[in-house]
């Protein structure tokens, strides 16, 4: 089960797992090619609404008790992601109950007043 932190300055609202998950996900990357960056523990985290859309909403949201946590569920195994923007690689472990996740953001979003999914092609993961 993940809890949620608060929202960062940056405006990006993310959660963070419990060390069970962190244990789950280092087990599910424990293969990584040797090139591979490994993140500390303290820097893995689901991204669920990135800074550009909660810009508008960032004093609201830091005022604000958020609903309570989605459960997160890891599939098995990772996959490789590349940033488009960047041109980097990193290690991802996709979560499998993507839709709660989604619901999650919604609500969120609801309370703010802001627009229903504003990333409608999201796939949520832990990095």
């Amino acid at each position: 089960k993940y809890r949620t932190e608060e929202v960062k300055y940056s405006g990006i609202l993310k959660l963070k797992p419990t060390p069970e998950i962190i244990s789950q996900a280092k087990a599910a990357m424990a293969d990584l090619p040797p090139e591979a960056v490994r993140l500390p523990d303290k820097a893995l985290h689901i991204t669920l609404i990135h800074q550009n859309i909660l810009k508008p909403y960032r004093k609201q949201l830091k005022a604000m008790a958020l609903p309570p946590e989605p459960e997160v569920i890891l599939a098995p195994g990772y996959e490789e992601k590349v940033d488009e923007a960047l041109g980097r690689k990193s290690w991802v472990v996709p979560v499998e109950n993507q839709e709660d996740l989604r619901e999650y953001v919604n609500e969120v979003m609801a309370l703010v007043k802001g627009p229903p999914d504003p990333e409608p092609n999201r796939i949520f993961h832990i990095t």
